[in-house]
């Protein structure tokens, strides 16, 4: 116990408790950095997750339209396509309706 304690028991205490207030308001302002940092992060991962299905629903969109469009010109049947599909999607030594490119397992 430091002298200054001793006489002053009151200021002693105060000046624990602003200490105490210190850490307290040091831990809710990380508390909070870490909140935000969180949302951020998540908001990031959703707007990225957003644009891959928006890409996804392009994608699917255009090649519907070349299917369609080779079937009319008389180019390919679907019939045709999906067992080229399946061909394709055992290249890499599995089928798991994926094409990975120049992936062999």
């Amino acid at each position: 116990m430091k002298l200054f304690d001793f006489f002053f028991p009151e200021q002693a205490q105060a000046s624990h408790l602003r200490r105490v207030a210190d850490v307290h308001t040091f831990t809710l302002r990380h508390q909070n950095y870490e909140e935000r940092a969180r949302i951020r992060r998540h908001t990031e991962i959703d707007e990225r997750f957003n644009s891959v299905e928006e890409q996804l629903g392009f994608l699917t969109l255009m090649l519907e339209a070349i299917i369609r469009k080779s079937e009319e010109k008389g180019m390919v049947t679907r019939a045709e396509l999906q067992e080229l599909m399946k061909s394709i999607d055992r290249e890499d030594g599995k089928a798991d309706g994926q094409y990975t490119p120049g992936r062999n397992d």
